[in-house]
């Protein structure tokens, strides 16, 4: 054949090729007995074809020598094309698909395995190693066995020729789909039968020793394209993730029967622990996905929230705790999802497992700093999640995460008016700390020079910006109070439940008084809270009637009593109530009805309508609550009351309740 005339090659091939490969009279058996490995040795040879070129070729060329030149390649191409056909399908080939993908020990393919190894040039002629390629990837049964028995050797050696090896065994492995096709087959299979095949194609047997080898050498130019090589071979990360979302789908599909979940979670771990170890060794491939890895957060919270399973949250906390900033959109708003903040949030408040809740916060810590709403107060935020781990009910929690969710996601946009709002009301505390202070030398420096220079007035201008840099507080303060003065004018105006804002003020009465006694200067946030309270009692009082009393009024009363003390001289309006006479003599029956016996949310209920009590009417209740406080054990809510009662009180009764 090789040196037969082009119009004889033609006509054999296409003959063979339309009456008996195609052919639906011949079977397959009789196809293998004519497609031998004679047969097919001869033809592998029009390779190589040196034959005369009788025919005209389509080229523009009339030289001879570029006649025999595209007269050879079209043989090539027309032998390449009949062998695929022949070898590659399963319809018309002599090719056999092994459901066991070679496990099983016995050869299906024995023609093609010998004609494989008959092609011995397949490491450098390019329609050869095709050939190689799409066979093998045909009948993966075959890989082991091939690679096991080719005269090629993968040794790694500084060389040409193993560089040419290892090209053909790279797109070799290049070509088998990322995903195994044995899990397409119809029959259930044991786990150990699965695996071993899934290994054929995954992780060869020939690849192994040869990585190995490569890392370990001593020469850079075998180490380098060996790692290059390992690390293509590689599913890239949406393949894992397109795992994970199967092991999801098929977890939600176990969660409705009543069979058992452990292997659907054992595999969810498993893949999680796969993205832990692509993001520490190949930081790269997560940069090179456009997944949004926040996703996996919704499905690990549930996890965590409703079956107590911490695992699966705690890989998915270490993965997006690596990832550079802005890689994970924490604030965005999806169709019937939460945020992926408010996720962390509520696992972090809800959770009882020492272990999430410390990395809980650690990520936590890390998205609020990116809001912007912390800038130099980063120690701040630590306050606000110790506030934050003590809420009690899920009712509590889901009325002051959505608040909290919604602040962060707004302030994250524009966190700057927030930020100005400090720096005004610290200009101002300074402006009201001069006025009070009477040396001499103060109002020295607080005089400016009128010789200053343009140069001196820049210098200037550069100290009050470095100054207003150091902020006493964080932005996060006036734009959660802004939010707060919003949902008590719905409360106000009758669309919103009180128990909403009742809740969240239950939240941020003891975090901003804690705040409060932190400052070094507390008069920047005395100025701060005086402004909210004066909106409030314009916005909240009305003119011909008054509220009845509610705990978040009795919070912003006990906000106003503390800005009055760090500042005296300065009024601080009140919202006004109706008198709290019946609430009273309800709270002095609930304490003589046995209350003792009830349960934490009667309690709970009986603490909320005691925070709703002005000053005057806590001491009223005092004396049945401080015997209340004896028989049963005080929740923290008690804690917050006593101290409030104590403070007004001429008693010193209430001392010895607030030891721990």
């Amino acid at each position: 054949l090789p040196g037969d005339h082009l119009s004889t090659i033609q006509l054999l091939l296409t003959t063979l090729r339309d009456q008996v490969v195609r052919s639906e009279f011949v079977s397959k058996t009789a196809k293998i007995h004519l497609f031998g490995n004679p047969a097919l040795r001869q033809l592998s040879l029009l390779y190589n074809w040196a034959g005369r070129v009788d025919v005209a070729v389509d080229s523009q060329e009339t030289s001879e020598g570029e006649q025999r030149k595209e007269g050879r390649r079209l043989v090539r191409q027309l032998v390449h094309d009949f062998l695929l056909e022949l070898c590659c399908d399963f319809k018309n080939g002599i090719n056999f698909h092994d459901k066991t993908f070679g496990t099983s020990g016995k050869n299906m393919n024995q023609v093609l395995h010998r004609f494989l190894l008959d092609l011995r040039q397949a490491n450098r002629d390019p329609l050869l190693a095709q050939l190689v390629v799409r066979v093998l990837k045909a009948c993966p049964d075959l890989l082991n066995r091939y690679l096991s028995d080719v005269p090629f050797s993968f040794s790694p050696r500084p060389s040409a020729q193993w560089t040419d090896n290892m090209a053909l065994l790279t797109e070799i492995y290049r070509s088998q789909p990322d995903l195994s096709p044995v899990f397409d087959l119809p029959d259930p299979r044991p786990a150990e039968e699965v695996v071993s095949m899934v290994m054929v194609s995954a992780v060869p047997s020939v690849v192994r020793p040869v990585a190995a080898q490569g890392i370990k050498h001593a020469d850079p130019s075998v180490v380098s394209p060996v790692a290059a090589q390992g690390i293509k071979m590689l599913p890239d990360i949406n393949t894992i993730i397109s795992a994970w979302q199967a092991s999801r789908k098929q977890d939600k599909t176990t969660k409705s029967s009543a069979e058992p979940q452990t292997d659907v979670l054992s595999d969810v771990e498993g893949i999680l622990h796969v993205l832990r170890l692509y993001q520490q060794v190949l930081p790269d491939h997560f940069l090179q996905s456009n997944y949004d890895f926040g996703k996996l957060l919704h499905d690990a919270a549930a996890w965590v929230v409703s079956r107590e399973l911490t695992l699966p949250w705690l890989h998915v906390v270490n993965i997006l705790g690596r990832l550079p900033k802005g890689r994970i959109r924490w604030h965005k708003e999806e169709k019937g999802l939460r945020t992926a903040c408010y996720q962390l949030m509520q696992v972090f408040s809800g959770t009882s497992d020492l272990q999430v809740a410390m990395e809980t916060r650690k990520l936590l810590v890390k998205v609020l700093g990116d809001t912007g709403l912390f800038d130099h107060t980063m120690a701040e935020t630590e306050l606000w999640l110790r506030h934050l781990r003590l809420l009690e009910t899920s009712e509590e929690r889901d009325h002051v995460l959505m608040f909290l969710d919604k602040v962060l996601t707004r302030g994250v946009r524009n966190p700057y008016p927030f930020a100005d709002k400090v720096a005004e009301m610290t200009i101002e505390a300074s402006t009201f700390t001069a006025g009070e202070v009477s040396s001499t030398e103060h109002d020295l420096e607080a005089t400016p020079d009128l010789n200053a220079s343009p140069d001196d007035e820049d210098t200037l201008e550069d100290a009050r910006q470095a100054s207003s840099s150091l902020l006493p507080f964080s932005a996060f303060v006036p734009a959660l109070l802004e939010d707060c003065r919003a949902v008590i004018q719905k409360v106000v105006e009758g669309t919103a439940p009180p128990a909403v804002v009742n809740d969240i003020h239950g939240f941020l009465t003891p975090a901003i008084l804690d705040l409060l006694y932190s400052q070094t200067d507390p008069v920047p946030l005395c100025l701060t809270l005086r402004q909210h309270l004066s909106a409030l009692h314009s916005e909240a009082s009305a003119p011909s009637s008054k509220l009845p009393p509610q705990p978040w009024i009795s919070d912003c009363s006990t906000l106003a009593q503390t800005v009055s003390e760090f500042l005296p001289a300065i009024e601080v309006p009140r919202i006004e109530t109706l008198p709290c006479a019946k609430l009273v003599k309800k709270l002095e029956k609930d304490f003589a009805g046995g209350l003792n016996e009830a349960s934490g949310e009667a309690r709970r209920g009986l603490f909320q309508l005691m925070r709703s009590l002005d000053r005057a009417s806590l001491e009223d209740v005092a004396e049945p609550f401080l015997h209340f406080c004896l028989k049963v054990p005080c929740l923290r809510r008690a804690t917050t009351l006593i101290k409030k009662i104590s403070k007004g009180s001429s008693s010193r009764c209430w001392e010895w309740l607030l030891v721990p």
